[in-house]
């Protein structure tokens, strides 16, 4: 386990050095950046896919983009792609949902999911671009989540925000948002620094 912070980096930055991190110690340590696992090779080799959150879920699924801003299509999505979901839940749940269940497994060569929604990135920061969506990624091999890193949000206002945006999606039911910010009041207030 490795966690580390780099003054005046952004995800973009971390994207390339877990790129070299971890080619590098496989070259160093087994001669190859190419392994076995599973009975599958995993090409270690940079550069590795960069696929965005929501283009990756549309993609796998074939789905249209409204589907993933309409809470009802969402739902009727997650139904009719057998993910179990919540009726209730809010839409970023139900689209989540969708991502852990079908798009997760499909992630076997080395893959940076990249521009999650804040709703789902507490502490990071929004993209300048669409700030509906954050400077995070998360590294996936093999089906599994290898690292999660982002540009750590330095804005108090924003923070204090979302804070109670999720402090009120959980007084009204939804327990992810519990654990969002638990997490997020947890934090240390040092790794809150950018």
């Amino acid at each position: 386990m490795l966690e580390f912070y780099v003054s005046y980096a952004d995800y973009h930055d971390l994207i390339a050095l877990t790129e070299e991190l971890v080619s590098s110690l496989a070259q160093q340590i087994l001669g190859t950046t190419t392994i076995q696992y599973q009975g599958k090779d995993i090409v270690l080799t940079p550069p590795w896919r960069r696929w965005s959150y929501h283009q990756a879920i549309r993609e796998v699924n074939n789905l249209d983009p409204s589907v993933l801003h309409d809470r009802e299509k969402a739902l009727a999505a997650a139904q009719r792609l057998n993910v179990p979901v919540d009726p209730k839940a809010s839409l970023f749940t139900i689209v989540n949902g969708i991502f852990e269940e079908t798009v997760e497994p499909h992630l076997q060569q080395p893959t940076f999911i990249t521009d999650y929604p804040i709703e789902i990135s507490p502490l990071a920061r929004r993209k300048d671009a669409d700030p509906s969506l954050t400077d995070r990624f998360e590294l996936y091999i093999a089906g599994r989540e290898i690292a999660n890193a982002f540009s750590e949000l330095n804005d108090p206002l924003d923070q204090r925000e979302r804070f109670e945006s999720q402090a009120a999606q959980h007084a009204a039911g939804d327990e992810e948002a519990r654990w969002q910010t638990t997490q997020v009041y947890t934090a240390s207030p040092f790794s809150l620094s950018w």
